[in-house]
């Protein structure tokens, strides 16, 4: 067992403990324990399922989720304020090569064509100043964003090319679902979840747990643009989520000191 993993563990379970000090975290010290003992961690049961880092046992498992945020027409309302603030962005040019953190790119074997993107909300980012400034000038995007519940720690405009493949990949683990709201999507643009084909509709959201295996496309004519951000999963407690965004903010600072 890697002793410096041990005590990073014990120091994330003995700070959430201090925060929330009526709650058993019977869960969270068994994932912690599947941390430490990955060859004895549970392994998720449903097909095409597959967290790239860690899976969290006890939580619900479906590819796609059934879930409203607001009513039809407010959510119409709000997305036509947010495709004009898109507009000044894209006048702009604002948008660059989507990365899976600050400094790693994606990996290009898993991608045909150009994703880019505009970040909001990016919460593991050090200089967080640029995101501060972001928000300020899109009032209405933040303003939905912010009256999401569980609303977590990624949040972004999604520009595919005509062309464009995101090939099947899953996310790292399973404690967030993914959003999209679809906001100008051509003819030719779908996406899978779990082999599960959806198309974004006009009047809602969709939602998925991108630790099954996902893909996007746009084969049509004209850019396909979404905004994408990430909830936790409904299934998650208050102590939990704490100790996951203590966990997901300093464990590449513990790797670095290995």
């Amino acid at each position: 067992m890697n002793e410096k993993l041990m005590l990073f563990c014990k120091s994330i379970l003995d700070r959430t403990a201090a925060n929330f000090p009526n709650e058993a975290l019977h869960r969270l010290k068994a994932n912690m324990h599947h941390l430490l003992n990955p060859e004895n961690a549970p392994k998720p049961l449903l097909p095409m399922q597959n967290p790239t880092f860690h899976y969290y046992p006890g939580l619900r498992d479906q590819p796609w989720w059934d879930i409203t945020f607001m009513p039809k027409n407010q959510l119409m309302e709000c997305k036509e304020k947010i495709k004009a603030e898109l507009q000044g962005i894209l006048f702009q040019e604002k948008f660059t090569p989507f990365s899976l953190n600050v400094t790693e790119p994606f990996p290009p074997a898993y991608l045909d064509g150009s994703m880019n993107t505009y970040h909001l909300i990016r919460d593991l980012d050090p200089d967080q100043n640029k995101y501060a400034q972001r928000q300020l000038e899109l009032p209405q995007t933040m303003a939905l964003l912010r009256s999401i519940p569980g609303l977590a720690d990624d949040a972004f405009f999604s520009c595919f090319v005509p062309g464009t493949h995101l090939k099947p990949h899953a996310a790292e683990d399973n404690v967030r679902l993914n959003v999209h709201l679809g906001l100008e999507v051509p003819r030719g643009c779908g996406i899978a979840v779990a082999a599960q084909q959806r198309i974004w509709p006009e009047d809602q959201m969709l939602c998925f747990d991108p630790s099954f295996t996902h893909e996007a496309w746009n084969f049509g004519a004209s850019n396909r643009h979404v905004l994408l951000f990430t909830i936790w999963h409904p299934d998650l407690t208050q102590a939990e989520v704490f100790a996951i965004k203590l966990f997901s903010k300093e464990y590449h600072h513990y790797v670095d000191r290995l």
